[in-house]
């Protein structure tokens, strides 16, 4: 723990030791003491893990593992039962759990039909995977037999979007004079938005006397 060099100068009413406690969480969503994480190996993913994410709603971590393949599996911490989801290889797809990024993935629940939905990013490609479908073995099946990997593709951010702000003369008479520049995000079908892309250059919008 950090303290004090001498024990004398800590503040009343706080300790200086702490056992299975550290200052930080691996994804760092805590503030100040958290629970230390166990070293208890539970389950063998059967390759390597490059990236986790904890899902409340079901009490289970979403990992993503290089087993020769790029493969989503998914860990529930009551049962420590650990089930594959999905993984690239089935269609033919290369999500590239290979290379050396860390993959870490928002989640949310569709409420229209109650589907829990991941969101990451590989190699510079989003990417979205209905959990509750890949865990249904019909709807698993119909998805697999489309043989489409566009199918989980959201945009390829390689790329970002970059604006021009152009002043026409005599264009735009309902335009009030002033500076002007153009943000950009992408969105996508479930109106997921990207943060702000790098702003366009400022075009300067005249008057006829040059006034706001």
């Amino acid at each position: 723990m950090v303290s004090d060099n001498t024990e004398a100068l800590s503040p009343p009413n706080t300790y200086r030791l702490a056992l299975n406690a550290v200052h930080k969480t691996d994804d760092y969503s805590n503030f100040g003491l958290a629970n230390e994480r166990s070293f208890r190996q539970v389950v063998d993913t059967g390759g390597d893990i490059k990236g986790a994410t904890y899902i409340e709603t079901m009490d289970a971590t979403v990992l993503f593992v290089a087993d020769g393949s790029s493969t989503v599996k998914l860990f529930y911490h009551e049962t420590e039962e650990l089930v594959d989801v999905f993984s690239d290889s089935e269609m033919g797809c290369d999500w590239k759990f290979d290379q050396c990024e860390h993959i870490y993935a928002e989640h949310k629940t569709h409420n229209a039909c109650d589907d829990e939905m991941i969101y990451f990013s590989s190699d510079c490609v989003y990417y979205v995977l209905n959990l509750t479908e890949m865990l249904d073995p019909v709807r698993r099946n119909n998805v697999i037999n489309c043989e489409e990997c566009d199918y989980f593709t959201i945009f390829d951010c390689i790329c970002g979007p970059i604006g021009t702000a152009t002043p026409i003369p005599f264009a735009g008479s309902t335009a009030q004079g002033g500076a002007v520049s153009f943000h950009v995000q992408l969105e996508d079908a479930s109106g997921n938005r990207t943060n702000w892309f790098r702003a366009s250059n400022t075009a300067y919008m005249l008057t006829e006397n040059n006034a706001p």
